[in-house]
Protein backbone atom coordinates (compact mmCIF):
# COMPACT_ATOMS: atom_id res chain seq x y z
CA UNK A 1 0.00 0.00 0.00
CA UNK A 2 2.59 2.12 0.29
CA UNK A 3 3.67 2.49 -3.39
CA UNK A 4 4.03 5.10 -5.19
CA UNK A 5 2.42 4.17 -8.51
CA UNK A 6 3.85 6.20 -11.59
CA UNK A 7 1.08 6.02 -14.68
CA UNK A 8 2.72 5.97 -18.02
CA UNK A 9 0.08 6.04 -20.59
CA UNK A 10 1.23 4.19 -23.43
CA UNK A 11 -0.50 2.88 -26.41
CA UNK A 12 -0.09 -0.87 -26.69
CA UNK A 13 -0.98 -2.40 -30.34
CA UNK A 14 -1.60 -6.35 -29.65
CA UNK A 15 -3.24 -8.34 -31.79
CA UNK A 16 -5.01 -5.29 -33.61
CA UNK A 17 -5.24 -5.57 -37.69
CA UNK A 18 -6.49 -2.45 -39.44
CA UNK A 19 -8.27 -3.89 -42.66
CA UNK A 20 -8.92 -1.61 -45.48
CA UNK A 21 -11.14 1.35 -44.54
CA UNK A 22 -13.13 -0.98 -41.61
CA UNK A 23 -12.38 -1.50 -37.83
CA UNK A 24 -14.25 -3.37 -35.40
CA UNK A 25 -12.81 -1.05 -32.63
CA UNK A 26 -15.47 1.19 -31.21
CA UNK A 27 -14.05 4.45 -30.02
CA UNK A 28 -17.43 5.26 -28.21
CA UNK A 29 -17.96 3.89 -24.57
CA UNK A 30 -20.08 4.28 -22.07
CA UNK A 31 -18.30 5.38 -18.93
CA UNK A 32 -16.15 2.55 -16.81
CA UNK A 33 -15.96 1.88 -13.94
CA UNK A 34 -12.31 2.90 -13.46
CA UNK A 35 -12.27 5.18 -10.11
CA UNK A 36 -11.35 8.71 -10.26
CA UNK A 37 -11.05 9.98 -6.90
CA UNK A 38 -10.20 13.67 -5.89
CA UNK A 39 -10.02 14.12 -1.96
CA UNK A 40 -7.60 16.94 0.04
CA UNK A 41 -7.65 16.61 3.90
CA UNK A 42 -7.69 19.55 5.85
CA UNK A 43 -8.14 19.90 9.50
CA UNK A 44 -9.14 23.54 9.49
CA UNK A 45 -11.84 23.13 7.33
CA UNK A 46 -15.25 21.88 9.48
CA UNK A 47 -15.65 19.22 6.31
CA UNK A 48 -14.44 16.69 4.22
CA UNK A 49 -15.06 16.41 0.96
CA UNK A 50 -14.16 13.33 -1.37
CA UNK A 51 -15.09 13.26 -4.89
CA UNK A 52 -15.20 10.39 -6.92
CA UNK A 53 -16.29 10.11 -10.21
CA UNK A 54 -15.87 6.84 -13.36
CA UNK A 55 -13.70 7.90 -16.46
CA UNK A 56 -15.57 8.22 -20.01
CA UNK A 57 -14.38 8.20 -23.66
CA UNK A 58 -16.62 9.67 -26.27
CA UNK A 59 -16.25 10.36 -29.81
CA UNK A 60 -17.41 14.25 -29.56
CA UNK A 61 -16.95 17.13 -27.21
CA UNK A 62 -16.03 15.69 -23.83
CA UNK A 63 -17.08 19.50 -21.99
CA UNK A 64 -21.21 18.62 -23.85
CA UNK A 65 -20.88 14.58 -22.31
CA UNK A 66 -19.74 16.03 -18.72
CA UNK A 67 -22.48 18.31 -19.08
CA UNK A 68 -25.13 16.26 -19.45
CA UNK A 69 -24.22 13.23 -17.71
CA UNK A 70 -23.78 12.48 -14.32
CA UNK A 71 -20.00 10.53 -14.16
CA UNK A 72 -19.84 10.62 -10.07
CA UNK A 73 -20.58 7.25 -8.67
CA UNK A 74 -23.52 6.35 -6.33
CA UNK A 75 -23.55 3.43 -3.91
CA UNK A 76 -20.42 3.18 -2.80
CA UNK A 77 -18.87 2.63 1.01
CA UNK A 78 -16.10 5.09 1.47
CA UNK A 79 -14.27 5.36 4.92
CA UNK A 80 -11.38 7.23 6.15
CA UNK A 81 -9.46 4.87 9.17
CA UNK A 82 -6.28 6.68 10.37
CA UNK A 83 -3.41 5.32 12.13
CA UNK A 84 -4.90 5.24 15.38
CA UNK A 85 -7.34 3.51 14.63
CA UNK A 86 -10.60 5.96 14.58
CA UNK A 87 -12.94 4.75 11.54
CA UNK A 88 -15.15 7.55 9.82
CA UNK A 89 -17.72 6.73 7.36
CA UNK A 90 -18.59 9.09 4.95
CA UNK A 91 -21.64 10.05 4.29
CA UNK A 92 -23.10 10.05 0.38
CA UNK A 93 -24.64 13.43 -0.09
CA UNK A 94 -26.17 15.41 -3.89
CA UNK A 95 -24.32 18.63 -4.31
CA UNK A 96 -24.44 21.09 -6.61
CA UNK A 97 -21.20 21.00 -8.50
CA UNK A 98 -21.40 24.06 -10.84
CA UNK A 99 -22.94 27.20 -10.73
CA UNK A 100 -21.77 28.12 -14.45
CA UNK A 101 -23.14 25.49 -15.25
CA UNK A 102 -20.29 24.02 -17.48
CA UNK A 103 -20.92 20.66 -15.52
CA UNK A 104 -23.96 18.24 -14.76
CA UNK A 105 -25.34 20.22 -11.75
CA UNK A 106 -26.12 17.37 -9.53
CA UNK A 107 -23.07 14.98 -8.19
CA UNK A 108 -22.52 13.09 -5.51
CA UNK A 109 -19.75 13.42 -3.02
CA UNK A 110 -18.79 11.54 0.09
CA UNK A 111 -18.50 14.16 2.89
CA UNK A 112 -17.51 13.69 6.81
CA UNK A 113 -17.76 16.75 9.37
CA UNK A 114 -15.70 14.75 11.85
CA UNK A 115 -12.43 15.53 12.82
CA UNK A 116 -9.39 15.54 10.77
CA UNK A 117 -6.02 15.32 13.22
CA UNK A 118 -2.47 16.81 12.07
CA UNK A 119 0.36 14.09 12.13
CA UNK A 120 -1.83 11.27 11.54
CA UNK A 121 -1.81 8.76 8.14
CA UNK A 122 -5.63 8.47 7.20
CA UNK A 123 -6.27 5.48 4.51
CA UNK A 124 -9.29 6.23 2.30
CA UNK A 125 -10.92 2.33 1.58
CA UNK A 126 -13.07 2.46 -1.26
CA UNK A 127 -15.59 -0.16 -1.83
CA UNK A 128 -19.05 -1.16 -3.36
CA UNK A 129 -22.04 -1.63 -1.02
CA UNK A 130 -22.50 -5.24 -0.41
CA UNK A 131 -18.60 -6.31 -1.75
CA UNK A 132 -16.23 -7.49 0.90
CA UNK A 133 -12.82 -6.42 -1.34
CA UNK A 134 -12.13 -3.51 -1.56
CA UNK A 135 -11.70 -1.34 -4.96
CA UNK A 136 -9.90 1.66 -3.97
CA UNK A 137 -6.98 2.28 -1.09
CA UNK A 138 -4.79 5.40 -0.81
CA UNK A 139 -3.36 7.69 1.73
CA UNK A 140 -2.05 10.65 3.28
CA UNK A 141 -0.21 11.56 6.15
CA UNK A 142 -1.77 15.27 7.35
CA UNK A 143 1.03 18.03 8.02
CA UNK A 144 1.08 20.14 10.77
CA UNK A 145 -0.12 23.19 11.54
CA UNK A 146 3.33 25.67 9.71
CA UNK A 147 4.57 28.26 12.39
CA UNK A 148 4.48 31.46 10.50
CA UNK A 149 7.71 33.07 11.91
CA UNK A 150 7.65 36.83 9.87
CA UNK A 151 5.39 38.66 9.51
CA UNK A 152 4.82 38.63 13.53
CA UNK A 153 1.59 39.50 15.58
CA UNK A 154 2.32 41.48 18.18
CA UNK A 155 0.29 40.52 21.71
CA UNK A 156 -0.70 43.72 23.56
CA UNK A 157 -2.47 44.51 27.18
CA UNK A 158 -4.95 46.05 25.63
CA UNK A 159 -5.97 43.30 22.89
CA UNK A 160 -4.36 40.12 21.53
CA UNK A 161 -2.69 40.46 18.13
CA UNK A 162 -1.64 43.66 16.89
CA UNK A 163 -1.14 44.40 13.33
CA UNK A 164 2.43 44.97 12.60
CA UNK A 165 2.78 47.38 9.35
CA UNK A 166 3.89 46.04 6.04
CA UNK A 167 6.00 47.76 3.25
CA UNK A 168 4.34 46.10 0.36
CA UNK A 169 6.57 48.51 -1.83
CA UNK A 170 9.77 46.80 -0.41
CA UNK A 171 10.31 43.06 -0.88
CA UNK A 172 7.92 40.99 1.28
CA UNK A 173 9.33 38.18 3.14
CA UNK A 174 7.18 35.70 4.69
CA UNK A 175 8.99 32.99 6.91
CA UNK A 176 8.05 30.00 8.53
CA UNK A 177 8.48 26.77 10.25
CA UNK A 178 6.84 23.25 9.92
CA UNK A 179 5.32 23.77 13.16
CA UNK A 180 5.91 25.75 16.50
CA UNK A 181 8.53 24.50 18.35
CA UNK A 182 7.62 23.22 21.83
CA UNK A 183 10.55 21.91 24.28
CA UNK A 184 8.75 19.24 25.31
CA UNK A 185 7.16 18.18 22.18
CA UNK A 186 8.41 18.64 18.99
CA UNK A 187 6.63 16.65 16.21
CA UNK A 188 8.38 14.97 13.17
CA UNK A 189 8.21 16.86 10.08
CA UNK A 190 5.35 15.70 7.42
CA UNK A 191 5.12 18.36 5.35
CA UNK A 192 6.58 17.58 1.61
CA UNK A 193 5.99 21.00 0.20
CA UNK A 194 4.20 24.83 1.23
CA UNK A 195 2.40 27.69 -0.70
CA UNK A 196 1.95 31.26 0.72
CA UNK A 197 -0.71 33.86 -0.35
CA UNK A 198 -1.89 37.18 0.57
CA UNK A 199 -5.73 37.94 0.98
CA UNK A 200 -6.63 41.54 0.58
CA UNK A 201 -10.19 42.58 1.91
CA UNK A 202 -11.59 45.90 0.70
CA UNK A 203 -14.06 47.88 -0.83
CA UNK A 204 -15.30 50.95 -2.82
CA UNK A 205 -17.15 53.65 -1.03
CA UNK A 206 -20.45 54.67 -1.91
CA UNK A 207 -21.11 57.04 0.05
CA UNK A 208 -20.08 58.18 3.94
CA UNK A 209 -20.91 54.75 5.60
CA UNK A 210 -21.78 53.16 3.04
CA UNK A 211 -18.85 50.55 1.41
CA UNK A 212 -19.70 48.45 -1.31
CA UNK A 213 -17.20 45.27 0.07
CA UNK A 214 -15.24 43.18 -3.06
CA UNK A 215 -14.36 39.19 -2.78
CA UNK A 216 -11.68 38.98 -1.13
CA UNK A 217 -8.68 39.18 -3.56
CA UNK A 218 -6.08 37.12 -3.48
CA UNK A 219 -2.00 37.03 -4.82
CA UNK A 220 -0.31 33.42 -5.11
CA UNK A 221 1.07 30.96 -4.98
CA UNK A 222 3.34 32.31 -7.39
CA UNK A 223 5.02 28.90 -6.53
CA UNK A 224 5.28 25.60 -4.48
CA UNK A 225 8.30 25.60 -2.04
CA UNK A 226 9.69 22.32 -1.00
CA UNK A 227 10.89 21.56 2.20
CA UNK A 228 14.33 20.53 1.91
CA UNK A 229 14.41 23.96 0.14
CA UNK A 230 17.00 26.39 1.64
CA UNK A 231 15.73 29.16 3.46
CA UNK A 232 15.97 32.61 1.36
CA UNK A 233 15.58 35.41 3.91
CA UNK A 234 18.09 34.32 6.42
CA UNK A 235 15.74 33.47 9.12
CA UNK A 236 17.17 30.53 9.58
CA UNK A 237 13.52 28.42 8.17
CA UNK A 238 11.72 28.30 5.04
CA UNK A 239 10.76 31.47 3.66
CA UNK A 240 9.38 33.13 0.67
CA UNK A 241 9.99 36.63 -0.47
CA UNK A 242 7.56 38.86 -2.58
CA UNK A 243 9.66 40.99 -5.10
CA UNK A 244 9.83 44.53 -4.68
CA UNK A 245 6.33 46.06 -5.93
CA UNK A 246 5.21 42.44 -6.60
CA UNK A 247 2.14 43.48 -4.61
CA UNK A 248 1.73 46.74 -5.68
CA UNK A 249 1.54 46.13 -8.99
CA UNK A 250 -0.78 43.25 -8.39
CA UNK A 251 -2.79 45.41 -6.50
CA UNK A 252 -2.94 48.49 -9.17
CA UNK A 253 -3.85 45.94 -12.29
CA UNK A 254 -6.84 44.66 -10.19
CA UNK A 255 -8.63 47.87 -7.94
CA UNK A 256 -10.00 50.54 -9.88
CA UNK A 257 -8.77 53.94 -8.27
CA UNK A 258 -11.37 55.70 -9.34
CA UNK A 259 -13.95 54.06 -7.59
CA UNK A 260 -12.58 55.12 -4.48
CA UNK A 261 -11.05 52.14 -2.91
CA UNK A 262 -11.00 51.89 0.83
CA UNK A 263 -9.49 49.24 3.32
CA UNK A 264 -9.66 48.65 7.22
CA UNK A 265 -6.51 49.29 8.30
CA UNK A 266 -6.29 49.61 11.86
CA UNK A 267 -3.85 48.23 14.27
CA UNK A 268 -6.73 45.23 15.30
CA UNK A 269 -8.46 44.77 11.88
CA UNK A 270 -8.20 42.17 10.08
CA UNK A 271 -7.47 43.80 5.90
CA UNK A 272 -4.62 41.40 4.63
CA UNK A 273 -4.36 38.14 5.57
CA UNK A 274 -0.91 36.12 5.55
CA UNK A 275 -1.17 32.31 4.71
CA UNK A 276 1.09 29.33 4.65
CA UNK A 277 -0.04 26.07 3.65
CA UNK A 278 1.74 23.07 4.35
CA UNK A 279 1.19 20.28 1.79
CA UNK A 280 1.69 16.34 2.19
CA UNK A 281 3.92 14.45 -0.08
CA UNK A 282 1.91 12.61 -2.48
CA UNK A 283 -0.19 15.64 -3.22
CA UNK A 284 2.97 17.63 -3.94
CA UNK A 285 3.84 15.05 -5.95
CA UNK A 286 0.75 14.94 -7.89
CA UNK A 287 0.49 18.82 -8.60
CA UNK A 288 4.46 18.98 -9.63
CA UNK A 289 4.53 15.82 -11.85
CA UNK A 290 1.28 16.39 -13.37
CA UNK A 291 1.68 19.97 -14.25
CA UNK A 292 1.36 20.72 -17.69
CA UNK A 293 3.33 23.58 -17.86
CA UNK A 294 6.29 21.20 -17.29
CA UNK A 295 5.71 19.65 -20.91
CA UNK A 296 4.27 19.85 -24.07
CA UNK A 297 1.60 17.51 -25.42
CA UNK A 298 4.66 15.60 -27.80
CA UNK A 299 6.55 15.16 -25.17
CA UNK A 300 6.18 11.48 -22.59
CA UNK A 301 5.79 12.28 -19.34
CA UNK A 302 4.96 10.71 -16.15
CA UNK A 303 1.22 10.57 -14.50
CA UNK A 304 1.29 10.31 -11.26
CA UNK A 305 -1.31 9.56 -8.76
CA UNK A 306 -1.37 7.54 -5.18
CA UNK A 307 -5.03 6.44 -5.66
CA UNK A 308 -4.14 2.25 -6.01
CA UNK A 309 -7.08 0.89 -8.29
CA UNK A 310 -7.84 4.29 -9.28
CA UNK A 311 -6.19 7.32 -11.04
CA UNK A 312 -6.61 10.96 -9.27
CA UNK A 313 -4.75 12.10 -5.73
CA UNK A 314 -6.10 11.26 -1.84
CA UNK A 315 -3.88 14.22 0.06
CA UNK A 316 -3.86 16.88 2.52
CA UNK A 317 -2.99 20.11 3.57
CA UNK A 318 -2.67 22.20 7.27
CA UNK A 319 -2.27 25.89 7.04
CA UNK A 320 -2.15 29.15 9.45
CA UNK A 321 -2.87 32.45 9.06
CA UNK A 322 -1.06 36.03 10.54
CA UNK A 323 -2.81 39.39 9.70
CA UNK A 324 -1.31 42.87 8.91
CA UNK A 325 -1.75 46.16 7.85
CA UNK A 326 -0.10 48.16 5.47
CA UNK A 327 1.96 51.41 5.78
CA UNK A 328 0.96 54.66 4.56
CA UNK A 329 3.34 54.30 1.26
CA UNK A 330 1.96 51.04 0.55
CA UNK A 331 -1.65 52.32 0.76
CA UNK A 332 -1.12 55.64 -1.24
CA UNK A 333 0.23 53.41 -3.79
CA UNK A 334 -2.45 51.07 -3.85
CA UNK A 335 -5.32 54.21 -3.79
CA UNK A 336 -6.35 53.05 -0.72
CA UNK A 337 -8.39 55.69 1.72
CA UNK A 338 -6.99 58.39 -0.57
CA UNK A 339 -4.19 58.05 1.52
CA UNK A 340 -1.68 60.92 0.70
CA UNK A 341 1.94 60.68 -0.64
CA UNK A 342 3.74 60.27 3.17
CA UNK A 343 7.16 61.11 1.87
CA UNK A 344 8.37 64.27 1.03
CA UNK A 345 10.62 62.63 -1.84
CA UNK A 346 7.95 60.42 -2.77
CA UNK A 347 6.80 56.41 -1.87
CA UNK A 348 8.05 54.10 -5.17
Amino acid sequence: MSKIYFIRFIIILSGLFLVECSTDFDTTAEPKEILVVYGTLNPQQPAQIIKIAQAFLTDGDAIIYAKNNDISIKSLTVVLEDNKGTIIAMESVDASMDINGLWYPHQTIYKTKDSIHPGRTYYLKIKKQGESELRTIARTTVPNTPYIIRPQEIDTIIAPRKRIAAAFEQAFPVGFAHTEYNANENPPKVSFGYEVRLYFNYGYLQSVGDTLWQPELRIGPISMIRDSDDPQCNFGTHCYQFKKREVIDFLNRRIDCGRKPVIRNGYFDDAVRVEVTAIDTFLYNYVYINNSSASSFVSIRPEYTNVVGGVGVFGSINTKSHFVRLNNCSLHLACFNNEPNPSPSGCK
